[in-house]
């Protein structure tokens, strides 16, 4: 592929990056590259770690309840007679999520709740009902269940979810580095038969990372996975011909993102493989194939540079080549000779796994 048409002075620092949501924090940027990166895409996030509350000690879970999340605080997140806020699980970019009881069934739940800024935005709330639209439809082992939704007594929407109980294949991997292949490759196939059904509805999940895959601990010593956040997700078509997502914006996790998603192009399936793809290489090798703190640096990483062969670096891992062939196809720059279907890639798992 010939290099893209970027000159090295257009790549700036971006140290003004959320480390949250990983959009910039200020409102403008000098480089016409990096402002068309962004452009619409600066960072709404309280300056507030994204965690568990159970990270923290009481200190500071008492200043995380009196900063409030700019003034979202437990008590003044009214979601009617039915739901008792119990904490704040976490905030990202567009939502904080709350662990509440629900008093009709006497069950826990997680309610996902658009962030008091965005609540008058109307793209946000779009985007936030189109989430909803797209969870609502799926119903899958390996995705996370969606029980109701409504507003809260301020008109912000939300949506009630299973509170899961667990870690993130992120949080995984910080821990472990890198997982076996035996043990990863339960996750891949479950991830794959999750992606299946999506891609069936017509749903495109558009920002799979390890952040975004739960694993959940079974008795038997194997893991259950649970995708989660379809935020960004693109329901295919919009039935109503309604884009909300406009052909310059960028969404999605720059060290996770397809090519053609780094372009701004049009996509589909495809680059959910893509996505999953890096997942695999990261999970197998404890490296992202194309992650620099510099998320400009990332994307331009996607665009020109292939992934390393698992045998130049990682050979004492002991992946097989099967595996690395399998990972290595989903990275493919042209979504043309990737994949064509996650059906194919769960039935090559399947085989590597035999």
């Amino acid at each position: 592929m010939s290099a893209t048409p970027f000159k090295d002075n257009q790549i700036q620092s971006l140290s003004m990056v959320c480390p949250i949501c990983g959009k910039l924090l200020v409102a403008k940027a000098k480089s016409r590259l990096t402002s068309w990166l962004f452009q619409n895409s600066d960072c709404k996030c309280a300056i507030v770690p994204s965690m568990p509350l159970s990270h923290l000690n009481e200190a500071d879970k008492k200043e995380l309840d009196d900063s409030a999340f700019n003034g979202q605080n437990l008590t003044k997140v009214d979601l009617g007679d039915r739901y008792s806020v119990l904490s704040c699980l976490g905030k990202g970019g567009n939502a904080i999520v709350y662990k509440v009881h629900d008093l009709k069934l006497d069950k826990t739940f997680a309610v996902k709740v658009l962030n008091a800024e965005l609540s008058e935005n109307e793209a946000a709330r779009q985007r936030f009902n189109k989430e909803i639209e797209a969870a609502s439809n799926l119903t899958h082992a390996n995705l996370v269940a969606i029980y109701d939704h409504g507003v809260t007594a301020n008109h912000t929407p939300y949506l009630v979810m299973d509170c899961l109980e667990g870690q993130t294949l992120e949080e995984a991997l910080k821990q472990e580095k890198h997982l076996p292949p035996a043990r990863a490759l339960n996750i891949f196939i479950q991830i794959c038969e999750a992606l299946v059904h999506m891609h069936m509805k017509g749903i495109v999940h558009r920002d799979l990372k390890p952040s975004n895959i739960f694993l959940i601990q079974l008795e038997n010593e194997l893991e259950r996975v649970k995708i989660v956040d379809f935020g960004i997700a693109k329901i295919q078509p919009c039935l109503d011909g309604t884009q909300f997502t406009q052909v310059s914006e960028l969404l999605g996790s720059p060290a996770y993102m397809s090519s053609e998603q780094c372009m701004g192009e049009h996509i589909d399936h495809r680059t959910d493989i893509y996505s999953l793809g890096s997942i695999m290489y990261e999970t197998l090798t404890g490296r992202n194939p194309y992650y620099s703190a510099n998320p400009i640096k990332c994307i331009i990483n996607h665009l020109e540079n292939e992934a390393e062969l698992f045998d130049i670096e990682f050979n004492h891992l002991k992946i097989s080549r099967a595996l690395e062939k399998v990972v290595l196809k989903c990275l493919n720059r042209d979504p043309a000779f990737r994949y064509q279907a996650v059906s194919l890639l769960l039935r090559d798992l399947e085989k590597v796994r035999k």
